[in-house]
């Protein structure tokens, strides 16, 4: 099963995305622009790197964000990990072997290139992203 998932980035929830910005691109990661999803309610800048992974920053535009649960203790936390699918038997694979939930369903993607994207939660895993590739 390994060549169904491509890993692709982790997600790091903030409730501010200015001292990671400055603290990324100090490090020698690229930043995107920021990029306003208004279906899931945050902001997003994704940081590149060559030799580092990519991480996806993520901060709540509104109180409804889904994000704001995990940033009620915490400023910040890494919080899911996003692997690229080409088959859809992926997600088969996560639901028969894992007994992944699906917690939001299938969205384009206003950071990648208007690709889908889903989330799933895997119990003792975490939350997964998943980016569907054409």
């Amino acid at each position: 099963m390994n060549n169904l998932f491509k890993f692709h980035h982790f997600g790091l929830a903030l409730k501010n995305l200015e001292d990671a910005k400055k603290f990324y691109s100090s490090i020698g990661y690229k930043l995107s622009k920021k990029y306003n999803d208004r279906n899931q309610k945050i902001n997003l800048i994704l940081c590149t790197s060559k030799n580092m992974p990519t991480i996806e920053l993520i901060a709540p535009n509104s109180k409804k964000s889904p994000i704001s649960q995990y940033l009620e203790k915490l400023n910040e936390i890494f919080y899911h990990s996003c692997y690229e699918i080409k088959n859809p038997k992926a997600i088969n694979f996560l639901k028969d072997k894992f007994n992944a939930k699906c917690i939001s369903s299938r969205k384009k993607s206003v950071l990648f290139d208007k690709k889908v994207v889903s989330f799933y939660y895997l119990k003792n895993i975490g939350l997964l992203e998943i980016i569907e590739k054409k």
